[in-house]
């Protein structure tokens, strides 16, 4: 009897020692498969990154050689495709997804005056902003209608006023297709302004630039007028553009605050007014691998061809990327 209970003491005893144990090599297998997880996950994180910068630099390759051809306008005409980088057979395949657009050019905020407030971008006085409306075109369903230029009196910092002076903006609508080589011979319209009271001019884009090849610029370009010499201005048999200026307007560092809205040709605002500089090229890099997805994206001032820099978007992985940390 004595014999029975030991055994049967022994068993339980075996039993319960056996369920301890079970329960630590299940828990222990469940942390082994999450942090096994959570591995695979920085994994193609940091995968699908590298990707995307791949994606990043054959697009400013890309945008390169296509700006000395003068054929960038055919890099925004669709998304590119997915590009497949050749990894090592034991990791998650990687690739990346390719696309070019330029960033509407609604730019600036606007007083209850309707004049660019002073956190509205900067012109440099006789710098021309560049703006390529040939994107714009395809991505209005309805086209385009109309850009509004809304331009301040001339400043110099901070927020000075110039005295005496006026801000003769000018602007040309050039269409690339147009016979000829030359600016000129490719100009569709142009005009200044040279009203001193006037801080506000309207280009209408129908037209030549409606036709569905036609690579339309808008080329913006404040000037400083002399207050005393506008009738000497609208007397002036010359092109209509000003040059030069002696006096307060020699101060360097001058510029205008101004902002732009187009509208499509029903009347409406296309797209909200936006940071960048009007109709900066924005290059996007997705980076893929298994189930992360990295987005990047390059910037270039269309104007001045300058790089501004690369934005991270992080990583993407539906409900699966908890406790990544930093991917970089």
């Amino acid at each position: 009897m004595k014999n029975k209970k030991i055994k049967s003491s022994s068993l339980l005893i075996a039993l319960v020692l056996g369920l301890i144990i079970m329960v630590i090599v299940i828990g222990i297998a469940a942390a082994i498969a999450v942090r096994s997880k959570l591995s695979a996950q920085a994994r193609d994180g940091k995968i699908a990154y590298r990707a995307a910068l791949s994606g990043i630099d054959d697009g400013l390759m890309r945008y390169k050689y296509a700006k000395a051809a003068g054929f960038e306008t055919q890099l925004f005409k669709a998304t590119l495709g997915n590009f497949l980088i050749s990894v090592d057979p034991r990791l998650p395949q990687a690739s990346y997804d390719l696309s070019f657009k330029i960033n509407p050019p609604n730019v600036g905020s606007l007083t209850a005056a309707n004049l660019p407030d002073d956190n509205s971008p900067r012109a440099q006085m006789d710098n021309v902003i560049d703006i390529d409306l040939y994107y714009l075109q395809h991505i209005s369903l309805s086209g385009l209608g109309s850009a509004e230029i809304y331009f301040t009196n001339p400043k110099y910092p901070e927020n000075n006023k110039l005295d005496g002076y006026f801000t003769a903006m000018n602007y040309r609508l050039i269409n690339d297709v147009k016979v000829g080589t030359m600016e000129n011979e490719q100009l569709v319209k142009e005009d200044t302004n040279l009203e001193v009271s006037n801080h506000t001019m309207v280009v209408y884009l129908n037209g030549a630039c409606q036709i569905s090849n036609s690579r339309c610029h808008l080329k913006i370009k404040p000037q400083t007028a002399s207050l005393s010499q506008t009738s000497d201005i609208l007397n002036s048999s010359a092109s209509r553009r000003i040059s030069g200026a002696t006096g307060q307007a020699a101060i360097s560092g001058k510029y205008v605050n101004y902002a732009i809205r187009v509208r499509d040709i029903n009347g409406n605002y296309i797209d909200i007014p936006s940071t960048d500089t009007p109709g900066t090229i924005v290059i996007t890099s997705i980076g893929k691998a298994g189930e992360a997805e990295r987005k990047l994206e390059a910037r270039i001032d269309a104007s001045s061809g300058n790089y501004l820099g690369l934005f991270d978007y992080g990583v993407y992985c539906g409900d699966k990327c908890e406790g990544l940390g930093s991917l970089k």
